[in-house]
């Protein structure tokens, strides 16, 4: 009897082992692959727009534990039937937030699996905590507070794994849960386009000559990395089609719309569409007129590529970089606004419509001057202002006026004139310059090495109009403010659409036609590389890499956006006009735009123009990337 006894309790006792012997396997198995899902989900969660996507973090995972744990297969589709791939994580915001929960079975083993994005290492609702969140080295570890688990992704797998042996002493299931939690960075990535183009559903958002004025926008890449084109549309709005004109991308002629490579990876054009599974024939006209290559240029033969999808951008990481900043200069001029035209006192010292050379040369950096001539008739002027600050109590008419010192210039135009700075065949109007010669436009170019020199102008109402002459603006940010003194029509908000309504219901008056001339501007560059970490807010909000701010909007008739440079066009910087619906470059011959990035709601270029691009992301706004990956529980 002892020995039967003591034969049985050993067998009851190997039982128990051997059962969870198999659980602790299973458990293992569960938790490499929970592992993996996560990564698989994080990798999936990218956009490319800096933010975490929560849909597809939550079904980048599901995917990934369907496909690779043969007995988590047979788990249901849930939300990842119909992911919204536009869902991005909003710290505190649970609309934005995905959770998915999901039982199955296999070979009488149950599973019950959940998957959250955002995702709290204290959360208890998938099936109870996790004890270990006690220790030390786990509770001062719980991610970026001010995230609220959206830099964060979970995944959850809990088995019922039924007796073998032990069943001699009991029925109830074997239970082990495990879980996998991995963190994301966000930083900035390689990737700056050269054209960021933020029309959210219409088509002929990039257009490229037209009939008889073949026209070809080539966008080479920088270093490292290759060039870059992207379109926010959905091409999902009235005219989009297959037919004639109607693609969101028209390059209209063989190597019309062409982004090269570097280093062998391809140059990419990008859309929304393309991501939303819009038929490629709505998406570009031709793959023999729209592509990337791996080829560095047209002299070099490369692997092409069409267009692909790519999540909406939007305006915001502009905004995050610069919208702070600008609003911050807009509300620092109402002050200067409002000077008294008789006596503005301070640093002003106040003259007529002419002052004499003399006066102007004497002045200081320390001092600012205050040219009081409001007529409509405006302002023409010529010679050199040694002045800090300028203030032009109307419009500029013309003239050959250098400002070499001029760290702000104030463009008032109080009678409203449709022209706030208007150039014509012999004018020039130059900051930051002493040469300041139309007739010879190109002798002392704006400096290329990186300059602690930097100015602001400021042009409170009218655009900027040239028709011939030279605008030259040296390491210069230009904010028009479209007529809105307190706000200058900018959002409140990152990333709002572009509309034709910017400025409290109305168009807004700070336009751009040239239609002639030389134009040199640069934007401010004191630092030709990556900006220091510690130095990045202050030198964004300085300015540094913006050309233009102006929110006013155009369309494809007055008012307008237009350069004609004719192969008269020095550019470098961020041209930041999110409304101009299209922001059109014409004219003739080859127009450079170095290290030059645009941002509009559409972009159009003909009249037989061929433009070339390049931009250096170091001195341009990249595309935000998540990144690093890392597994913290």
């Amino acid at each position: 009897m002892i020995v039967a006894v003591a034969m049985s309790s050993l067998l009851i006792a190997g039982g128990i082992v051997l059962d969870f012997g198999v659980v602790r396997m299973d458990r293992q198995m569960n938790k490499l692959a929970a592992d993996d899902a996560v990564t698989a989900g994080l990798r999936a969660a990218d956009g490319g727009t800096g933010e975490v996507y929560t849909d597809l973090a939550v079904c980048g995972a599901l995917d990934y534990l369907k496909a690779n744990r043969s007995r988590l297969s047979g788990l249901p589709a849930g939300l990842c039937a119909a992911p919204d791939p536009q869902k991005a994580c909003a710290p505190g915001d649970s609309t934005t937030a995905s959770s998915y929960y999901g039982t199955t079975s296999s070979g009488g083993t149950s599973f019950e699996v959940w998957i959250k994005s955002p995702y709290s290492v204290t959360d208890t609702s998938t099936g109870g905590g996790f004890p270990e969140e006690a220790l030390g080295t786990l509770a001062s570890d719980q991610g970026d507070a001010a995230k609220s688990g959206c830099d964060q992704v979970g995944v959850i797998v809990k088995e019922l794994t039924p007796p073998g042996l032990g069943r001699l002493v009991t029925s109830t299931p074997i239970a082990s849960r495990i879980r996998s939690v991995g963190r994301v960075a966000t930083g900035n990535g390689d990737i700056a386009p050269a054209l960021l183009l933020l029309e959210r559903t219409k088509c002929s958002v990039l257009t490229v000559g037209s009939g008889g004025a073949p026209s070809a926008i080539r966008v080479y890449g920088s270093g490292t990395t290759p060039g870059s084109i992207h379109a926010d549309s959905s091409g999902t709005g009235a005219g989009c089609g297959s037919g004639s004109n109607q693609q969101l991308f028209q390059g209209k002629q063989a190597d019309g719309l062409v982004a090269y490579g570097a280093g062998g990876v391809p140059g990419s054009i990008t859309s929304y569409a393309g991501l939303k599974g819009v038929p490629n024939g709505t998406v570009y006209d031709s793959p023999a007129n729209v592509y990337g290559t791996t080829a560095a240029n047209e002299l070099a033969t490369g692997v092409k590529s069409p267009p692909t999808g790519r999540a909406q951008v939007t305006r915001k990481p502009v905004d995050v970089r610069y919208r702070t900043g600008v609003a911050s200069a807009i509300a620092s001029a109402t002050s200067v606004w409002s000077l008294n035209s008789t006596t503005p006192g301070g640093i002003w010292q106040r003259v007529g419509c002419n002052p004499t050379a003399t006066v102007m040369s004497a002045l200081t950096p320390a001092q600012g001057l205050y040219i009081d001539c409001p007529g409509a008739s405006g302002i023409t002027l010529s010679g050199t202002i040694n002045a800090g600050k300028v203030f032009f109590n109307g419009w500029w008419a013309g003239g050959v006026l250098s400002m070499p010192n001029a760290t702000a210039v104030y463009v008032n135009n109080p009678g409203a004139k449709s022209s706030g700075i208007a150039l014509s065949n012999g004018d020039a109007f130059c900051v930051g310059s002493a040469t300041c010669n139309p007739a010879t436009p190109t002798t002392n170019p704006c400096p290329s090495a990186p300059t602690t020199s930097k100015a602001q102008l400021l042009v409170r109402d009218g655009s900027l109009k040239q028709a011939g002459g030279l605008l030259k603006l040296c390491n210069t940010t230009a904010i028009f403010l479209g007529g809105d003194t307190a706000k200058g029509c900018v959002p409140t908000t990152n990333g709002t659409p572009p509309t034709a309504i910017p400025c409290a219901g109305g168009t807004g008056t700070a336009q751009m036609q040239i239609n002639g001339g030389y134009q040199d501007w640069t934007a401010p560059n004191q630092y030709g590389g990556p900006i220091p970490p510690a130095s990045q807010a202050a030198a964004w909000s300085g300015g540094e890499d913006l050309a233009l701010w102006d929110e006013s909007y155009g369309g494809s008739s007055n008012p307008t956006f237009n350069m004609a440079g004719g192969g008269n066009t020095h550019t470098v910087g961020v041209f930041m006009a999110p409304n101009a619906n299209p922001f059109n470059i014409s004219g003739g011959g080859t127009q450079n735009l170095v290290n030059a990035q645009y941002i509009a709601t559409s972009f159009s270029l003909n009249g037989g123009a061929n433009l070339t691009m390049t931009v250096d992301p170091a001195n341009a706004v990249p595309l935000p990337a998540l990144g690093p990956f890392t597994m913290v529980r």
